[in-house]
């Protein structure tokens, strides 16, 4: 099913790679004390672009390029968790 504004969802931890999302938000994801909490939906989908730096080979320049992914926004309490893709969501029915 698809996630829309004002859904319940939960985070697939296991699916959430840092090369994916910014570090800002890889890293307020990570520190989440309890696994298994509800998220509220605050946004409907849209396309968020990460830039990312990928370094190949160590005598080379990097290279930097952007990634397109459908994110929304989430509530958990009293944070709030920009472009977070749907892709790492649960809904819950």
């Amino acid at each position: 099913m698809a996630i829309r504004k004002g859904d319940l969802v939960k985070i697939d931890f296991s699916l959430v790679k840092e090369k994916e999302i910014s570090q800002e938000l890889f890293k307020s994801i990570l520190i989440i004390k309890n696994k298994e909490d509800f998220f509220l939906v605050s946004s409907n989908p849209y396309e968020n672009q990460v830039h990312q730096i990928m370094q190949i080979y160590a005598n080379h320049a990097p290279l930097i390029f952007n990634s397109l992914t459908i994110s929304v926004d989430l509530i958990l309490g009293n944070k709030f968790y920009k472009g977070v893709p749907v892709k790492y969501l649960e809904r819950i029915s």
